[in-house]
């Protein structure tokens, strides 16, 4: 059981990392594209 919640939340840890890395590399192109407004 315990291992059952380990990796539960270590894909929800993994899966915010990507979120945030996709924020991180998306970020420079939003604000490229809001100055250019």
């Amino acid at each position: 059981m315990a291992s059952l919640i380990l990796s539960r939340s270590l894909l929800y840890l993994l899966l915010a990392l990507i979120m945030h890395l996709a924020v991180y590399i998306t970020f420079p192109a939003w604000q490229k594209a809001a100055l250019s407004v």
